[in-house]
């Protein structure tokens, strides 16, 4: 049976903390989460390098998530080729 990917476990909303972010992109085991609205609209995305750079500059874990998101995530259209979006973000290679 093959593995499957559940895009659920690692969805936060918008007005969750860094903290709980975290525990997300911890549990989900690919160093981000999407971050919706209440709507469940892509609101934006974070890493576990955003989280890193965030406590560094000070920001606290009970932040709201959204204080550090990346608002503008590069996206994939749906059935779009993984080769062909591979060339778009990295089009020296």
């Amino acid at each position: 049976m093959p593995n499957s990917f559940d895009v659920n476990t690692v969805i936060v909303d918008e007005n969750s903390t860094i903290k709980n972010a975290m525990k997300v992109i911890d549990k989900g085991l690919i160093g981000l989460a999407f971050v919706v609205t209440d709507e469940k609209q892509l609101f934006g995305v974070v890493t576990d390098g955003d989280i890193r750079r965030a406590l560094l500059e000070g920001i606290s874990l009970n932040e709201k998530i959204s204080k550090i998101i990346n608002k503008d995530p590069f996206v994939f259209e749906d059935g779009q080729p993984h080769l062909l979006g591979f060339s778009l973000l990295f089009p020296d290679y």
